[in-house]
């Protein structure tokens, strides 16, 4: 149903257009992470965190969802993710490798998910952790911002890392289980398939 308003029209794009815009954050955030701003840094990736916050509660409110703006939110996300890691990787490889690390092991497992058409949803345990993940990594940036010692910061590190690694395995495990329901059915299938003698 196509809308004849321009508040109906804006309803059904601004969800994706603030999704869109996550993919614009690494642009900014990276640059003024890399000149020593991080002051700059921290204040876009609030911002540009905000629309992530805001995107899929404005999508179901107006009735705006589709398959198109939950691709699209997954791809946002994890740009968003990565231009907010990497300065700090560079800054501190040892501190957050383990989290660049984990945040690739569950792209990887939920975009092989996504090509298998197993359509990963995200869990309870997935919000849980992109919320300490999220929470860990302003606080890194705030430790930046006010030259703090980022040791303080490792137990919330540490917690991140360890509810990133059990999201990792709940995703490969909902994976396995699905492709274990499509052989099943497969095989079902081509046994029904055959012709008794």
């Amino acid at each position: 149903k196509k809308e004849k308003t321009f508040s109906g029209r804006l309803k059904k794009r601004l969800p994706n257009i603030l999704t869109k815009s996550r993919i614009v954050a690494p642009f900014l955030i990276v640059p003024a992470s890399i000149i020593g701003n991080f002051a700059i840094a921290t204040i876009i990736a609030g911002i540009f965190g905000l629309t992530d916050a805001f995107d899929g509660h404005l999508a179901r409110k107006w009735h705006a969802t589709s398959e198109y703006g939950r691709k699209l939110d997954i791809i946002s996300d994890k740009m968003y993710t990565l231009g907010l890691i990497l300065p700090l990787l560079i800054a501190n490889p040892i501190t957050i490798l383990p989290t660049l690390i984990l945040e690739f092991a569950i792209s990887t497992i939920n975009t092989r998910a996504e090509l298998n058409n197993n359509h990963p949803k995200s869990s309870m345990l997935g919000k849980v952790k992109t919320t300490f993940l999220y929470v860990t990594l302003t606080a890194l940036y705030l430790a930046k911002c006010f030259n703090l010692p980022i040791n303080a910061l490792l137990p919330l590190l540490g917690i991140t890392n360890i509810t990133q690694a059990i999201t990792a395995v709940q995703y490969k495990v909902s994976n396995d289980k699905e492709e274990s329901k499509k052989e099943v059915k497969k095989k079902k299938k081509k046994d029904d398939e055959v012709e008794p003698e």
